[in-house]
């Protein structure tokens, strides 16, 4: 029908990634959970674990992925990453990253952190087989899009200690119910949900505004 199409691919990829980040420090260091029991009048000291020498899974490798893989190395961590395509060798060795398949990921990484796109083929990719597989202490963290995670899974993974905690800035249904299995889920102590604001800062605002801005003036050129 004649109707022009542009993306604003990038414009938010480092407030996606740097939201990654603080999702996997308060996971790590439980800083939500503890703040909120410092409000109501508790002084509760969890023992958490160091970012430093642990292993991060980082599944699509795209721009958010190489993002986050290269601040993981200001945390001394060791990057596996997998994606549905060849990542080229200079790609790899720039991020000092290790391409490897989902299991090699579930079975061996401390943190496994999401940047996919939802489609029919990664809809609940990572349910209770994938959780059985992952390490106990293991942190799961989703900032792509909810229905990726099957989240009644992800519940029953918390409850009964397979991994140690998730934290997500999506969800399947946004906002989640307040009811059911849902606000069961939101109550835990190890899980965290942000309001899907990876996007939301004034950069990734700006950045959004000018590629769109440029994109549109082009097409009509």
């Amino acid at each position: 029908h004649g109707v022009k199409v542009g993306r604003c691919v990038g414009s938010n990829s480092n407030a996606v990634a740097e939201l990654t980040m603080g999702l996997i420090l308060n996971a790590a260091r439980s800083i939500v959970p503890t703040a909120m029991q410092v409000k109501n009048g508790e002084w509760n000291k969890p023992t958490g674990f160091e970012l430093n020498g642990k292993t991060i899974g980082i599944i699509g490798f795209g721009h958010i992925g190489q993002l986050i893989a290269q601040y993981a190395h200001g945390f001394n961590m060791h990057v596996l990453v997998y994606d549905v395509y060849n990542i080229d060798k200079d790609v790899l060795q720039k991020y000092d990253a290790i391409q490897v398949n989902l299991d090699d990921i579930y079975n061996n990484a401390d943190v496994i952190t999401v940047h996919v796109p939802l489609l029919d083929s990664t809809r609940n990719m990572i349910s209770t087989d994938q959780f059985q597989a992952m390490k106990s202490n293991a942190v799961l963290i989703n900032a792509a899009r909810g229905g990726i995670v099957d989240e009644q899974a992800l519940l029953k993974a918390l409850k009964n200690h397979q991994i140690k905690a998730a934290a997500f800035d999506v969800f399947t249904e946004e906002p989640p119910k307040n009811e059911g299995w849902e606000k069961e889920l939101l109550n835990l102590d190890n899980f965290t949900l942000t309001a899907h604001i990876g996007s939301k800062s004034h950069e990734a605002e700006r950045n959004t505004v000018s590629i769109a801005t440029d994109t549109m003036i082009n097409l009509l050129k």
